[in-house]
């Protein structure tokens, strides 16, 4: 699905933003065979990490877990739009998304894990306490849909790459590109 818009935090383009790189995800050894036990235990372990990332760490504005759930030099990019590499970006971004949204949740309502790779779809809620691409605080509850994808390596997440449904909650917020219809190209 594409959206676009000539505003800039309203441009949507799944496909031009989308991660590169070999994404194969099946459980074999070199040999062939298929490891199902090692890759189904190992699965497990990866989603189990992911879900401690948002109930523990995101949740709870637990920073202290930083440092054992996240690769060293981590790449992110967030629900926001944001780009971040290594630990301290991350934590900025966090603390960005607080001052913003104290109250920010991430529930996850669906699960998904092949070999290294976890993808979840989840819901954000929060109330708007900060400015946001342009929106002063409006104390509105928000609640709004994304999509992530992490690779895990040595039992840390290593890159994630989340997409948030941004139309969706600046219109909620009430920003001014949302208040036009969007799509009016598909009718003419």
């Amino acid at each position: 699905m594409v959206s676009r818009s000539t505003d800039k935090h309203c441009l949507t383009d799944l496909w031009s933003i989308a991660p590169k790189g070999n994404f194969s995800l099946d459980c074999h050894r070199e040999d062939g065979s298929q490891a199902e036990t090692e890759c189904s235990m190992s699965q497990q372990a990866n989603k189990n990490l992911v879900a401690r990332y948002y109930d523990e760490m995101w949740n709870k504005w637990n920073f202290a877990l930083v440092d054992e759930l996240l690769a060293k030099e981590i790449s992110f990019r967030g629900s926001l739009g944001t780009e971040t590499h290594g630990r301290t970006a991350f934590c900025n971004y966090m603390r960005r998304v607080q001052g913003t949204f104290p109250d920010f949740r991430n529930e996850i309502d669906e699960m998904i894990a092949q070999r290294n790779r976890v993808f979840t779809r989840l819901t954000y809620t929060g109330t708007h306490r900060g400015e946001i691409f342009g929106v002063a605080p409006t104390g509105r509850k928000v609640s709004y849909a994304g999509a992530a994808f992490y690779r895990i390596e040595n039992g840390q997440v290593a890159q994630g790459w989340v997409l948030g449904d941004l139309t969706g909650l600046l219109a909620q917020l009430g920003h001014e590109c949302c208040l036009k219809p969007q799509a009016s190209f598909l009718f003419k």
